[in-house]
């Protein structure tokens, strides 16, 4: 999503903070060298990504490789999906 939709659809600062994570997961070989880890929950048996951007609003991402993946090994993530934004239970995108 370009900037331009982004900021249509979540305001300037939400847009940007969500840009800012987007661009720190490119330039991570691994989701472990991201600044602030996610918070991992579990669905239909597969470990899921939420990544906190402002108040409420979390980037909700999933792995593209999930065998083997654990609580303790999710670091090793190379290469994930983005799903949506939510904030406060509310789908945004």
């Amino acid at each position: 999503m370009d900037i331009k939709a982004a900021q249509k659809l979540l305001g300037d600062d939400l847009a940007r903070i969500f840009h800012s994570l987007v661009s720190d997961m490119r330039g991570a070989m691994y989701l472990s060298e991201m600044p602030e880890g996610p918070e991992l929950s579990e669905q239909d048996g597969v470990l899921k990504f939420s990544f906190p951007l402002q108040g409420q609003a979390v980037l909700d991402v999933w792995p593209l490789a999930t065998s083997g993946l654990t609580v303790d090994n999710w670091g090793g993530t190379h290469r994930v999906k983005l799903i949506r934004i939510r904030n406060n239970g509310a789908v945004l995108i």
